[in-house]
């Protein structure tokens, strides 16, 4: 069965960047562009990691979609990466409290992005053992 990252941004551009860094690490993507859409793909998957924007069109925020995802038995301990360009104390204060939840801010800090997805798979019950790091490389043009 096909381990699953699933990344969400109403934003193509930083969808494709992301994606395009996980894949070159070894993982497995899918995207969506809305909170809606990543809790059904959540839900029907059941990805090892989620990577979501905090502030995306349609059915509510990244918070929203992360509470969503805990109140399903089988997502209740994925771990999730919220990134936002955000005041990260402010947006703190919208997520909840949760062990398998990090908050980064944007731009993206790449290193800093593959030391938390090794990390959280390390603690997540259930998860598969991380993939390489990505490298850190220049993001394309």
């Amino acid at each position: 069965m096909k381990q699953w990252v699933l990344v969400v941004d109403d934003d193509v551009n930083m969808t494709n960047l992301v994606s395009m860094r996980l894949e070159s690490a070894g993982f497995s993507v899918t995207t969506a562009h809305d909170a809606k859409q990543a809790y059904i793909q959540a839900e029907a998957l059941r990805p090892i990691l989620v990577v979501s924007d905090m502030q995306m069109p349609g059915f509510g925020s990244g918070a929203d979609a992360v509470k969503a995802m805990r109140e399903c038995p089988f997502l209740r301990a994925t771990p999730i990466i919220i990134l936002t360009g955000m005041d990260l104390r402010e947006a703190a204060g919208l997520l909840p409290k949760d062990p398998f939840v990090r908050l980064m801010g944007k731009p993206l800090n790449w290193p800093l992005m593959s030391q938390t997805i090794q990390d959280l798979l390390k603690i997540a019950p259930g998860a598969a053992p991380a993939a390489p790091a990505p490298a850190p490389t220049q993001p394309p043009k």
